[in-house]
C-alpha cells in the first residue's frame, strides 16, 4: 500500500482547515511551521516540527517578566487566527498570572491601513511596557513601525512567523531590538546542516533562511520514518516512537504528534537574529 505524506502548511489557519479532510482520506501531514492552538495537541494525523504556541508564548512572557516589565497590549493578527489569538491568549495568561496586566488585546489587519493607524494610536496612548505583535514579517514590520511613528518606545516582542532575514529590510530601525522565541539556534545545528547550507547557497545564491531548514527537515524527517516503516499507519507509529536527526536540531514527538523541543529567547540587531544567553 503506498503511503501518502504531505509537508505543510505554511500557516496555522490553512493547516486547521485541511486537517478534516487530510485525515479522512488517509494522509499524514507534517508542518514545517503551523503550531497554532487550533492544530494542536489531538491525537490525530498532524504532526508538527515547531512545539506548541503556547510554549512560545510563555517563553516571551517570561521575558517580560524577568524585564520588569508590569503591563502589555496584545496585537493579533485576524487573518490567522489559529495561531495569532492563541499566542495572545497564552501570551496574557502567563504574563497575568506573574502580576503583570493585559491592558488590552486588539485585532489588526495589516492590508487595512486606516484600522491599523488607529490600533497603533491606541497603542501610544496607553503606553505600555511591551506590545506583543502575532503577524508574519510584513505584518509585524508595518505595525512596528507605525508604532514607532506614533511615538511608541516599549519593548516589542514578535512571533516566530517574522523570524526571516527580510524582517530587518522591510521594518528598518523600527524592529531592531524586538525579541522572538524559535527553536533555531545557528550555532547548535544538527550535523547535516553545514552540507544543507552549503548546497542552498549554491543553488539559490543566498544563505538558507530558518524555514528552508525547516522546510528541509521535515522532508527528511518524513522520508527517515517512511524507510523504518513504510506501511500507511507505520509512518505515525515511526514519527511517534523515535528520535530523528533534524537540520534544526534532535527531532522528537508527543503522543499528540508536536515537537518536544526548546524554545530559545533571540533579539534582532543589525547582524542578525542573535540568540540571548
Amino acid at each position: 500500500a503506498g503511503v501518502r505524506l504531505i509537508v505543510g502548511h505554511t500557516r496555522s489557519v490553512l493547516t486547521a482547515a485541511s486537517i478534516p479532510g487530510t485525515e479522512s482520506d488517509g494522509y499524514l501531514l507534517l508542518s514545517p511551521y503551523s503550531n497554532g492552538d487550533l492544530v494542536v495537541g489531538r491525537d490525530d494525523g498532524f504532526f508538527s516540527l515547531l512545539p506548541p504556541a503556547e510554549d512560545q508564548a510563555a517563553a516571551l512572557a517570561g521575558h517580560a517578566v524577568a524585564s520588569g516589565f508590569s503591563s502589555a497590549v496584545c496585537v493579533f493578527d485576524p487573518t490567522n487566527l489559529a495561531f495569532s489569538q492563541g499566542l495572545s491568549e497564552s501570551f496574557g495568561a502567563v504574563f497575568e498570572s506573574a502580576g503583570g496586566g493585559i491592558l488590552f488585546s486588539v485585532s489588526a489587519d495589516s492590508s487595512d491601513p486606516v484600522g491599523i493607524d488607529a490600533a497603533c494610536g491606541r497603542i501610544a496612548s496607553a503606553a505600555p511596557d511591551c506590545v506583543l505583535l502575532t503577524g508574519n514579517v510584513v505584518y509585524t514590520a508595518v505595525i512596528a513601525q507605525r508604532l514607532r511613528a506614533k511615538g511608541y518606545g516599549g519593548q516589542l516582542y514578535g512571533s516566530d512567523a517574522a523570524i526571516e532575514p527580510s524582517l530587518a529590510a522591510n521594518g528598518g530601525q523600527a524592529v531592531l531590538g524586538m525579541v522572538f522565541a524559535h527553536i533555531f539556534d545557528a550555532e547548535n545545528l544538527g550535523p547535516e546542516a553545514s552540507g544543507f547550507a552549503e548546497a542552498y547557497e549554491r543553488r539559490f545564491r543566498a544563505a538558507p533562511s530558518i524555514s528552508a531548514y525547516l522546510g528541509a527537515e521535515a522532508v527528511l524527517v518524513l522520508a527517515e520514518a517512511a524507510r523504518r516503516d513504510r506501511s500507511p499507519a507505520g509512518v505515525k507509529r515511526a514519527l511517534l516512537a523515535g528520535d530523528f536527526k533534524g537540520l534544526v536540531g534532535p527531532v522528537r514527538f508527543d503522543a499528540e504528534g508536536d515537537a518536544v523541543r526548546p524554545y530559545l529567547l533571540m533579539e534582532l540587531v543589525e547582524s542578525g537574529f542573535m540568540v540571548l544567553r
